[in-house]
């Protein structure tokens, strides 16, 4: 099999260890390239195994599985890559952005090449966050083949994407509040479930699984982005508050879309 997905035609255990392994070369393959793409690629590998991390721990395992310390690795390889990932989502949301009709174009272009400058002050200094994202991930890789055996079932798993999904329908009722700390825990949560669903789909009733998950995912990711653009450490104050005046009509419209769609999503028992 291809992609993120329980191969099943192996017991359970040996397939949730296998496509942890693949994911795993995938990830230290687009590393290896060094490139933004492959930066971008293992981040995001980085969130799928995470995820799957989790799913262990909800899992009827034997002592020796070791997945908050694999998890805790991951999260290590993830933070290393953030400062040059971000740095160029950064720009690339500002781009997407219209200039205030209040803001004179040379200011606007000032902001811009501030963003741009730390982009690629990033990209000169990726090759030591890639050196310790490879390091991490092969501590990973070796962890995740000295699994212990253990008998599960596909009922177990089937239980493990339930909780993954009362956990994300919590953190959706919890952005009522409309504070950003509880919109960034519904993205989390959220993308773990995505993960979750994407690895156990040969298990899973369609039915039983919220669709268009991914579809919610990307909004909230644009939503996280429009919100960390003002926050950036290389903008002075009056930067930042031109851009938390230029992002929030976006971000405001992006908040409704989410609300209609965490609705419909979440709103089963």
């Amino acid at each position: 099999m291809t992609g993120f997905a329980l191969d099943p035609e192996l017991s359970p255990h040996a397939a949730l260890r296998g496509a942890a392994l693949s994911e795993l070369d995938r990830a230290l393959a687009a590393l290896r390239r060094g490139d933004a793409r492959g930066v971008h690629e293992t981040r995001k590998s980085c969130k799928r195994l995470r995820a799957w991390s989790r799913l262990l721990r909800d899992l009827p395992l034997p002592r020796g599985h070791r997945a908050r310390h694999i998890n805790g690795l991951l999260r290590d390889a993830g933070r290393a890559l953030a400062a040059p990932r971000e740095a160029a989502v950064a720009l690339d949301t500002f781009d997407g952005l219209e200039r205030p009709g209040t803001l004179p174009a040379p200011a606007w272009r000032q902001l811009g090449g501030a963003l741009h400058s730390q982009a690629e002050a990033q990209r000169q200094l990726a090759a030591a966050a890639l050196a310790a994202a490879e390091k991490a991930l092969g501590e990973v890789r070796d962890l995740i083949a000295a699994l212990p055996a253990t008998a599960l079932g596909p009922a177990d798993l089937r239980r493990g994407q339930r909780k993954s999904y009362k956990r994300a329908r919590k953190a959706f009722r919890r952005t009522a509040t409309g504070d950003a700390e509880a919109m960034h825990e519904w993205r989390k949560r959220a993308k773990r479930l995505e993960a979750i669903q994407e690895l156990l789909a040969p298990l899973l009733n369609p039915e039983l699984v919220p669709r268009r998950l991914a579809e919610l995912t990307d909004l909230l990711g644009q939503h996280h982005d429009l919100h960390e653009l003002p926050l950036r450490p290389e903008l002075g104050p009056e930067q930042r508050e031109l851009l938390e005046h230029a992002t929030e009509s976006p971000r405001k419209a992006l908040e409704r879309r989410l609300e209609r769609r965490g609705r419909a999503l979440f709103q089963r028992g």
